[in-house]
């Protein structure tokens, strides 16, 4: 046991420092589209935190870790990496959100991919699966934390298609990209273990898709009913 965790620690030590090295002396390819050196240093940030942070899953740190290797193969890659997603509330006033750590390269990202497996009391299952186009009005497209209102799917709650279309129409409404108001409801159910299984891909305008991740809940128990109403 000691052992491993000597290995542990040394391996924890030669990732930070591959950070370091990346974040002060960078690297030849060329930046990914619209990312300054403040983004930058905030994404290499947030792909460490990710690396060995204690919460998060073992497929979370290994696609922090992808992509901070990507950024250095001499290339811009085109496919988009779902870091983690999270559903959380700060303020049970402010209703819950779904934090969600993104990379896209090429700055082309247009939306997140919603995939819930709900499990019947007759064990016969049955899928949901829907996308927002939530970043479609969106700055920043590169690695970084984002964070988008939602509403919690209780039963036969479905994405409003026609909201979404006036929306896209719209364009952007004001300078907080933030604002609940600015987007229709985006719905998620809460993650039951053995009984609802929910999973989130990101997607360009390219058609790449990333690799789904599992949604964590972070929600507390209390908060569950979700907040507010739109459409």
């Amino acid at each position: 046991m000691l052992f491993m965790k000597l290995v542990n620690d040394r391996m924890i030590s030669i990732f930070l420092l591959v950070f370091a090295i990346i974040f002060v002396c960078g690297c030849d390819k060329s930046s990914p589209v619209g990312e300054n050196e403040l983004i930058r240093s905030r994404s290499i940030r947030f792909c460490a935190n990710v690396m060995t942070h204690p919460t998060a899953s073992d497929q979370s740190k290994f696609l922090a870790k992808d992509v901070l290797l990507k950024r250095d193969n001499g290339t811009i890659d085109p496919e988009p990496i779902l870091v983690r997603a999270q559903l959380d509330q700060f303020k049970k006033e402010t209703g819950p959100v779904l934090i969600v750590g993104v990379s896209d390269e090429d700055g082309d990202l247009v939306g997140i991919g919603v995939r819930e497996l709900h499990t019947r009391p007759d064990n016969e299952p049955y899928v949901i699966e829907e996308e927002y186009p939530v970043f479609e009005h969106r700055s920043e497209k590169t690695t970084t934390n984002r964070l988008f209102p939602i509403m919690i799917r209780n039963g036969a709650e479905r994405k409003n298609e026609e909201a979404w279309r006036e929306y896209l129409d719209k364009g952007p409404q004001n300078e907080d990209p933030w604002k609940a108001e600015d987007i229709p409801a985006l719905w998620i159910s809460l993650p039951d273990a053995g009984k609802v299984e929910v999973e989130i891909w990101i997607y360009d305008r390219a058609g790449h898709k990333s690799a789904p991740v599992s949604v964590e809940n972070w929600i507390p128990s209390t908060q569950n009913d979700g907040v507010g109403k739109r459409n």
